[in-house]
């Protein structure tokens, strides 16, 4: 919608800013473009962000929005079957 619009365009104007979108195809994508300073601003998924900060990359989090995003994963060959099997377990 903000492209649609033409809302950052608008907005941005006012302060001299040229806005131009580019199209990233995911969030990995979009960090290495933030990183390699192709871009000046990107929007990933936040386990995106964390994951690449967790990697060091130079990067800061300015605004975070967010839908539950959550995935509880276990090996191919657990016991762990349903989120009732999850009591007394240990998490990461």
């Amino acid at each position: 919608m903000l492209r649609d619009f033409g809302w950052a365009e608008e907005e941005f104007k006012k302060d001299g800013i040229e806005v131009e979108f580019v199209l990233s195809q995911g969030s990995n994508k979009a960090l290495e473009f933030l990183n390699s300073s192709c871009v000046d601003f990107g929007s990933t998924a936040g386990a995106g962000a964390l994951l690449a900060k967790g990697k060091e990359s130079p990067i800061e989090s300015v605004y975070v929005y967010s839908k539950p995003e959550w995935t509880a994963l276990v090996t191919n060959n657990s016991k762990i079957k349903s989120v009732k099997d999850l009591n007394y377990r240990i998490y990461c």
